[in-house]
């Protein structure tokens, strides 16, 4: 059911299941169901719920010395708190996660630890940390044949060089990644966005043409679409409505989060509130 993306019938099952096995006195599948509901809840955006289970998760597989499980919870405590924008406290999980993925030679969990890292860093405006993430973890999917993984490494990379004010390297990086997601025929509508927006944002810095209709196209097959890509819009197409967005998302978060400055400081989030605030 989860698989399937019925989350709920999902949750009915694993929590069943976890009554008999706690029954049962099984901890180490405890531990393995903990983290599947937690997994759960974080499909569902209940970050606290997810926090909660994974935790728990970890303290059963701390109990067993269950390296691999210990490194798998680290992991995915550190995506719940770069999701509730604590990125020191995320890195933190990350940094605890990779040292025993590395010791496990679990190279495609350093590949997504390394992979997630780089966006830590990048959120926070640590942008040559981020590259060197990136580039490290790109390196392991390419090894490991992960197209998925390397078509959205090198959007990621792409990003990095629009921002660092080298356009022509940014398409070059997006354009790869726009093929590769073509070729492996992947799904990923806001993703495809992204990567989409950027490349065209590259093409304008460049002068260059770039198709409006195919971008008004994917937006209307976004569900959601996130404050950065928003903004990313917005200067593609001088439309303030997208600022508008932007900045009242960027105002949602901060406003659900204990330490809203430190958020409102990093880079993109400043940069949408200067803005909105210039033109309003």
């Amino acid at each position: 059911y989860a698989e399937q993306g019925d989350n709920d019938t999902a949750l009915d099952y694993y929590n069943r299941s976890l009554e008999i096995i706690v029954e049962l006195g099984d901890i180490r599948r405890k531990g393995a169901l903990l983290n599947n509901i937690g997994n759960i809840y974080y499909e569902k955006n209940d970050n606290d719920k997810a926090l909660d289970h994974y935790t728990r998760s970890l303290e059963v597989r701390k109990e067993l010395g269950d390296k691999q499980g210990i490194g798998n919870s680290l992991y995915n405590i550190g995506n719940i708190y770069d999701e509730k924008n604590d990125i020191d406290l995320a890195l933190n999980y990350y940094i605890r996660s990779l040292e025993i993925r590395r010791e496990l030679d679990d190279k495609e969990g350093v590949g997504f630890t390394l992979g997630q890292m780089g966006q830590s860093y990048y959120k926070k405006g640590d942008y040559d940390k981020a590259l060197d993430h990136y580039t490290n973890s790109l390196e392991i999917r390419e090894e490991l044949s992960d197209k998925r993984g390397i078509g959205y490494l090198l959007n990621c990379i792409g990003i990095y060089y629009l921002e660092k004010g080298d356009p022509e390297t940014s398409v070059e990086y997006l354009e790869k990644s726009l093929a590769i997601q073509e070729e492996i025929g992947m799904k990923v509508v806001d993703l495809r966005l992204e990567v989409i927006s950027y490349l065209n944002l590259s093409f304008k810095q460049l002068g260059k043409e770039f198709d409006r209709q195919k971008i008004y196209a994917l937006i209307k097959e976004v569900e959601k679409i996130e404050y950065d890509i928003n903004f990313c819009l917005f200067k593609l197409f001088d439309d303030k409505s997208y600022l508008d967005i932007a900045y009242e998302q960027v105002k949602e978060k901060a406003d659900a989060l204990e330490d809203s400055e430190k958020f409102l400081n990093y880079p993109i989030p400043k940069a949408i509130v200067e803005a909105w605030e210039s033109i309003k």
